[in-house]
């Protein structure tokens, strides 16, 4: 993914300063379509699965983080439009 490859370059070479927080991707493995919630926080913990995971009878993996603001995550959000199921899950 484009993306994410420029801002990890642009984060590891301090071209771009800090990132103000990370975009998360989260998936349930024992889903039929495997949906991916493409979701932004400030910090990088597993509390936003344990949160998640709540209201959720199937279990949810954190796939993959990326250092990145939340104008970033609206990028990806339009990116992934065309394959929206429902709030930020794709």
């Amino acid at each position: 993914m484009a993306l994410a490859e420029e801002r990890f370059r642009q984060y590891q070479s301090g071209e771009r300063g800090r990132p103000t927080g990370f975009i998360y991707f989260i998936t349930c493995m024992s889903s039929v379509h495997y949906p991916i919630k493409i979701g932004w926080s400030a910090s990088l913990t597993d509390s936003r699965v344990t949160s998640l995971q709540t209201g959720n009878p199937n279990v949810l993996t954190m796939i993959a983080t990326l250092p990145a603001t939340q104008e970033d995550e609206r990028k990806l959000h339009l990116y992934f439009s065309h394959l929206h199921v429902r709030g930020e899950w794709f």
